[in-house]
């Protein structure tokens, strides 16, 4: 029989946990980006999951991958209030047709159902795992 010093089998061992674990994340990723809202599908496409582990745990974070499309996540997920929506980067808004000047006055948005918080996270990482 072939004998293998321990820390060959550590990093075998590692490294398989290693891989485990980021199919896991990517699983979870998929699982994210199924269920974002599709109005432009930008959201679902921004899905990331990024992973920390220690020696005894992991965790695992996900959101999208950017700012922008991380804070519309946040109101896709529990709604939105009435609020104003001024300019930033252009003159006047607009949707391409019509023009709605400096300000408007949005009505508020109800949550997504279905989105992030809807999802059973403990369940779907254990079926990544699966």
């Amino acid at each position: 029989m072939l004998a293998t010093r321990p820390e060959v089998l550590e990093n075998i061992l590692v490294n398989y946990v290693n891989d485990r674990i980021d199919r896991a994340a990517n699983g979870l990723r998929v699982v994210a980006a199924d269920v974002a809202p599709k109005d432009t599908t930008a959201l679902a496409e921004s899905m990331d999951v990024t992973t920390e582990s220690t020696d005894s745990s992991v965790v695992f974070s996900v959101r999208a991958n950017d700012d922008e499309t991380d804070e519309y996540g946040f109101y896709q997920d529990v709604g939105t209030g009435p609020h104003e929506i001024t300019v930033k980067d252009a003159a006047v808004l607009s949707d391409g047709v019509t023009f709605f000047g400096t300000s408007v006055n949005h009505p508020g948005s109800t949550k997504n159902v279905g989105w992030f918080s809807d999802v059973d996270w403990a369940a779907e990482l254990v079926r990544a795992f699966d």
